[in-house]
């Protein structure tokens, strides 16, 4: 069983909420359909017709993107599904800096939704991004590209030692009605809670962090959360582990000094799911997982 893993430092996300942050551009015998959403997730259809290799149509994003120093924002996770997974055509992230130069990163075609990690420039500053299907031969049919979330921030922690590497809490709303000399409950479904996760472990010597700065990292990662970003929700984290992954809030961060034990504290961190669309039996996590 892997260790879980988190993002941290959010300097830039879009989160699929607006339409009209989104543009559409292309080249000859591509069409652009209309950018959509559902408040969450992006949608655009583009159709080839008889299109040749290098003609694409893309989505890119025209709202603001803050300078954000290349130094410490050094990754662009996107979230993104096909519905194809054939080779032609090439779903790709296009990032643009200030300075006209852009980096091509080619995303994997998929019809099942897919979180990829790129690294950015570490001397340059990111000034457009856009979500890409570029044909790389002869092709002609109507292709869709969802985008779920872009984030640019400054990594991936994978979390130190744990003990309980995630344990998640499911509840629903159950209002008990009594009635006045009824034998038992008239129960009342009011939905359900949004999941939580807790993970538990040992702050120690991990990676390139001491077991003090992992205290300072996991205490900043609480406060972080109560950063607002462009679209007025509070900041979440895309945290991922062996058998799914969700947007959280990291709201509780418990650690223990153990006497005599020099760097090595115990500790508890815990997350709340972050859902914008309700949550069904086929995406019982907000959409990120699905296999019900």
């Amino acid at each position: 069983m892997g260790l879980p893993s988190i993002t941290r430092g959010v300097g830039f996300r879009d989160d699929g909420i607006s339409g009209a942050l989104w543009a559409t551009d292309n080249t000859a015998n591509v069409a652009p359909g209309a950018i959509t959403t559902d408040g969450d997730i992006l949608n655009c259809t583009f159709t080839f017709t008889t299109a040749i290799s290098g003609n694409n149509g893309q989505m890119r994003y025209i709202g603001t993107i803050p300078v954000l120093s290349p130094t410490a924002y050094k990754k662009i996770i996107i979230r993104h599904q096909e519905n194809f997974t054939v080779a032609n055509p090439q779903p790709q992230l296009i990032v643009s800096y200030t300075d006209t130069s852009t980096d091509t990163f080619v995303l994997t075609a998929t019809t099942t939704p897919l979180a990829e990690t790129f690294a950015l420039s570490a001397t340059k500053t990111v000034s457009v991004i856009a979500y890409r299907l570029s044909a790389t031969g002869s092709l002609t049919g109507a292709f869709t590209e969802n985008l779920d979330f872009s984030l640019i921030f400054k990594e991936t922690l994978t979390l130190p030692t744990a003990s309980r590497t995630v344990r998640q809490r499911v509840k629903r709303r159950i209002v008990a009605i009594p009635i006045p000399f009824k034998e038992g409950d008239v129960l009342q479904d009011l939905g359900s809670d949004s999941p939580e996760y807790d993970i538990a472990g040992q702050l120690i010597t991990t990676g390139p962090y001491t077991a003090d700065q992992w205290w300072n990292l996991l205490n900043s990662l609480v406060i972080e959360t109560g950063t607002a970003q462009a679209d007025g929700n509070p900041t979440w984290q895309y945290l991922a582990w062996d058998q799914g992954a969700a947007k959280v809030l990291p709201i509780s961060f418990v650690v223990d000094e153990n006497p005599g034990r020099i760097a090595n504290w115990d500790y508890q961190i815990q997350f709340k799911e972050f859902d914008i669309l309700s949550r069904t039996s086929t995406n019982p996590l907000g959409g990120l997982f699905s296999g019900y």
